[in-house]
Formats: structure tokens, sequence, C-alpha cells
């Protein structure tokens, strides 16, 4: 799931952990401002459900294959608007 804020990810990550309690659903979470590291271990869990802001999500693409950037970028601009 994308989410254009930080904010707005951390609220939708509390919320379907809330919903999904009993279903055994594994989430993470990928913004800036917290640990890359950390963040490649919650996804090699392999996570049912992710929750990223756009940039991030290009971070991690990019640290796993540079060329990810030139074919996930077109896809991410269409789903999340540019805010001005």
């Amino acid at each position: 799931m994308l989410s254009p804020t930080r904010e707005l990810a951390l609220q939708t990550l509390k919320f379907g952990k809330d919903l999904g309690r009993h279903t055994g659903l594994r989430m993470c979470l990928l913004v800036g401002g917290d640990s890359m590291e950390e963040q490649f271990a919650a996804l090699a869990a392999n996570p049912d459900v992710v929750m990223a802001t756009p940039g991030r999500l290009l971070h991690h693409l990019e640290e796993v294959n540079p060329s990810a950037r030139w074919s996930a970028r077109p896809a991410i601009a269409r789903t999340v608007p540019q805010v001005r």
C-alpha cells in the first residue's frame, strides 16, 4: 500500500494491525527516517502487507536493483499524484 506521507502510513499500519489482529497477517512499514537495515530485515521476513511512502519504496528498489528506479517511477507517479 502506498501512502503519500509518513504519518498516514503509520496510521494505516496501526489500523491494519488492529483490523488483522486475529488473521496472522504480517505487515511491514517502509518510511523515511527509519532504519533501512531494519526495513530490509522486515522485508526479508516476507510480509503479507507492505505499507510504504513512495520515496522510501523507490529507495529500497534502487538498493536492490539500480535500474528499478526507471521502471518503477512511472507506476508510482501514476498511483500517487503530485501534491502542489
